[in-house]
C-alpha cells in the first residue's frame, strides 16, 4: 500500500500481493494484519491516520491528512 499511497486496495488485492495469490482462507482476515498494522504505526488506532478504511472497497495509505 505505501508503494501506491491514497489508491484504494480491495480484501483480494492485498491478499494477493501478500501472499502471491495462495490463500484458501477467509477474506476478512486481512482485518487482522490492518489492525495489527495500525497498532505499530498509528498513535490513535480508533482514528487511523495512516491506513484508512474505505467503507464498502477496502484500505488505503493515506497521504493526505489535517
Amino acid at each position: 500500500m505505501a508503494k501506491a499511497p491514497n489508491r484504494v486496495f480491495t480484501r483480494d488485492q492485498l491478499i494477493t500481493y501478500a501472499l502471491e495469490g495462495e490463500f484458501n482462507g477467509y477474506d476478512r482476515s486481512i482485518d487482522t494484519y490492518i489492525k495489527s498494522l495500525r497498532s505499530k504505526i498509528e498513535s490513535d488506532r480508533k482514528n487511523p491516520r495512516y491506513v484508512v478504511t474505505a467503507h464498502g472497497m477496502g484500505y488505503k495509505f493515506n497521504t493526505f491528512y489535517d
